[in-house]
């Protein structure tokens, strides 16, 4: 979209944004050159990784040595006066959007994550999953998602215990012997992948997962990004409906959101026996994919959003 590309890039080269970087004297001396001459400074964050206060709800800092725990402070703080020295924020979920609007006093807009252009061409390549045997995914990447996992787990084992043919793969870490003990020859393990490779493996899955700590303000920022990337491989989410999955998902619909045991249990069983809606709801939700979270639907997000900005101020 050669339109498209020449907009952004005239709303780029009037305007510094700072990604999630943290505040030192070098970049103090950089924001005040920008602010020098007008041009707005634009603080970027994906992540509750500059309030202090809200560390205790973060799963892997409440796991760490006294030690680590202050440079992971140290870190926060540093995030947080960078974003303080910047007039204007975006964000990747309205939930962090009015959270940093609390935080700073300042504007914040939402621009969501997407998908690449890549991502789409191998998608369209990829056929649908096979139906024996059929595969529970759980893309959990990192080692900071063991109580998110516990969410579901009592109703992923037992719905492995039901269904002979249905097995959990996890690609990136889990400690599944602890999550889910007895297990282990029901259970597919891969490594963690790059994000091409990823949207193979993802393809291959019949249902993908998204438990979050329900109660965790941390995990209430989180992206949608899981639900996103499956559904461009026209895989079904089941999710905790923390805010920005409950914004993309219409249970029943595109998706289902799972709260309790029995909940999550339930979503399971249906898109396990019920065919029909399984192929339904991958519809949806590869449809929602990309009417929304599209290159050219993000591409033209950030052009409103940073034409906004500047719209704000004279240069």
């Amino acid at each position: 979209d050669v339109e498209r590309s020449r907009g952004l890039g005239d709303v780029y080269k009037r305007q510094v944004i700072n990604f999630r970087g943290g505040y030192n004297e070098r970049s103090g001396q950089l924001f005040n050159f920008v602010k020098s001459f007008g041009i707005p400074l634009v603080y970027d964050v994906d992540d509750l990784v500059f309030d202090a206060s809200a560390v205790d709800q973060i799963d892997v800092y409440r796991r760490m040595t006294p030690a680590e725990q202050q440079e992971y402070l140290s870190g926060i703080r540093s995030i947080s006066r960078a974003m303080k020295s910047a007039e204007y924020h975006t964000t990747s979920t309205s939930f962090l959007a009015s959270y940093i609007e609390r935080y700073t006093g300042k504007d914040a807009w939402v621009i969501p994550f997407g998908l690449n252009d890549r991502q789409v061409e191998i998608a369209a390549l990829t056929n649908p999953p096979c139906d024996s045997p059929r595969f529970i995914g759980y893309l959990s990447g990192t080692k900071t998602h063991q109580k998110d996992f516990a969410e579901a787990a009592p109703a992923v084992a037992r719905i492995l215990k039901e269904y002979d043919d249905v097995y959990l793969k996890v690609v990136g870490f889990l400690d599944t012997e602890k999550l889910l003990p007895g297990l282990e020859d029901k259970i597919v393990k891969v490594d963690l992948l790059n994000w091409e490779d990823l949207v193979l493996e993802t393809a291959s899955l019949w249902i993908n997962l998204a438990p979050f700590e329900i109660d965790s303000l941390f995990c209430h920022a989180k992206s949608q990004l899981k639900f996103v990337e499956a559904a461009l491989s026209r895989v079904p989410t089941i999710a905790s409906p923390v805010p920005s999955f409950a914004e993309s998902i219409t249970s029943g619909l595109n998706g289902i959101l799972a709260r309790t045991e029995a909940e999550w249990h339930q979503a399971l069983s249906t898109l396990l026996d019920n065919h029909d809606l399984h192929e339904q709801m991958s519809r949806e939700a590869h449809r929602a994919a990309l009417s929304r979270f599209s290159p050219q639907a993000i591409g033209h997000r950030l052009v409103e959003v940073y034409q906004d900005i500047l719209s704000l101020i004279h240069i």
